[in-house]
């Protein structure tokens, strides 16, 4: 698949007030869960590969479903779609796209991981 310079930058916008408007408005409690994000990201990193390899596709559906939602929560509302595409083709049994899509979604979700971290950098 793949993706432009341009498409990469929309799929890795961090929108911060949506994200601060899940977090009571609160930078503090905001950097909180970008921290969180980014310990999950690791983890999930792993995890991912090992689901698809292993074709445990009812834990790959579920982690692919909380990154949707804590992707959403921090303002990532176009790489939450991105998951959520993920979690459709994994209950549609659509195995073939996840396994033709998976380094692609999983480089992009490196790159979500650095922006999200430059931010935290910057707190």
């Amino acid at each position: 698949m793949g993706w432009t310079e341009e498409q990469i930058k929309e799929l890795t916008y961090v929108d911060q007030e949506l994200g601060l408007s899940y977090c009571a408005e609160s930078r503090e409690v905001y950097v909180e869960m970008l921290e969180i994000y980014l310990e999950q990201g690791q983890e999930n990193l792993e995890r991912l590969p090992d689901f698809v390899d292993q074709k445990d596709w009812k834990n790959y559906i579920v982690a692919v479903h909380g990154l949707k939602g804590t992707s959403l929560t921090i303002g990532l509302q176009a790489f939450s779609e991105k998951a959520k595409e993920q979690e459709l083709a994994g209950k549609g049994e659509e195995y073939d796209f996840i396994v033709n899509n998976l380094n692609d979604f999983l480089d992009l979700y490196r790159k979500v991981l650095a922006v999200v971290q430059a931010i935290v950098d910057n707190e």
